[in-house]
């Protein structure tokens, strides 16, 4: 027995490299000197474009790519942060900023750029092709489109999509066919960028982990939110600021329409 004990407290531990410990060592010192943690998505970002998001937003927030084991590990260690690792992805970043996390969501939105579709992509969305002429010139791209279902022709030496065909239904997989034709005619489905998939905002002690914000959708909800609110206080009959020059329009046109009748039965009476 005593064999035994000996034999396993000399069992080696697990081998931490110095740079592992520099990384956690980092993330700790971050995450005490910033509000909020956010964890983002870069799959499928180039790391050119990632550095330059990281040196635009560099006043605004800090970023360190982890590996994902390394950032359970890290994150695990804090009961406030756990529920942040299911939102890991295997590409990930681990952001540290001041910041309100949903008002860094819509910034790094607008800084999304479009992307071209891979073989083996899920459609976001339905992709479609418009009938109508192409810039592409006739020649061996006439065969390509037809292999993946376009009607086309010949216009003007330039090849042009007879009529208009659904190519992948949102969900789906983009075979390598469709996404050669797709990069031929120089769409570009997707988008990539930083995508925040959760966060932890210390001052309110609360995790977000729905982080994904439209501006421009919206934008457009709340001025048809706006417009609804303001026909449906014009119909009651409520009286402010937004509606009151409505409201006297509308009293005017009523009271040109009651004395237009007036007057209709005084002259039908003489």
């Amino acid at each position: 027995m005593k064999n035994e004990k000996t034999e396993k407290s000399k069992a080696p531990k697990a081998h931490v490299s110095e740079t592992k410990k520099l990384v956690v060592k980092r993330i700790k010192e971050l995450s005490g000197k910033y509000n909020m943690m956010m964890i983002m998505n870069i799959m499928g970002l180039p790391s050119s474009q990632f550095q330059q998001l990281r040196k635009k937003f560099k006043k605004e927030a800090v970023m360190e790519v982890v590996k994902k084991k390394l950032a359970i590990k890290i994150l695990e260690e804090d009961e406030r942060t756990k529920p942040l690792i299911p939102s890991l992805e295997q590409s990930a970043a681990i952001l540290f900023s001041n910041l309100d996390p949903f008002e860094l969501s819509i910034k790094f939105d607008e800084q999304r750029s479009p992307a071209k579709a891979k073989p083996g992509q899920i459609a976001n969305n339905d992709l479609a092709i418009e009938a109508g002429p192409t810039d592409l010139m006739a020649g061996p791209a006439l065969s390509e489109l037809s292999k993946v279902g376009l009607k086309v022709g010949v216009e003007g030496g330039k090849i042009a999509v007879k009529e208009r065909k659904l190519l992948v239904k949102k969900g789906e997989k983009i075979s390598a066919g469709i996404a050669d034709v797709l990069s031929k005619l120089e769409i570009t489905p997707f988008s990539v960028g930083l995508e925040p998939l959760a966060a932890y905002d210390k001052k309110s002690g609360k995790v977000f982990v729905s982080l994904k914000i439209n501006k421009k959708e919206k934008i457009g909800n709340l001025k048809l939110a706006s417009v609804r609110a303001i026909m449906l206080a014009i119909s009651v009959g409520y009286t402010a600021k937004e509606t009151i020059s409505m409201l006297i329009g509308k009293a005017g046109m009523q009271f040109n329409k009651l004395n237009s009748l007036i007057n209709q039965n005084t002259t039908q009476t003489q």
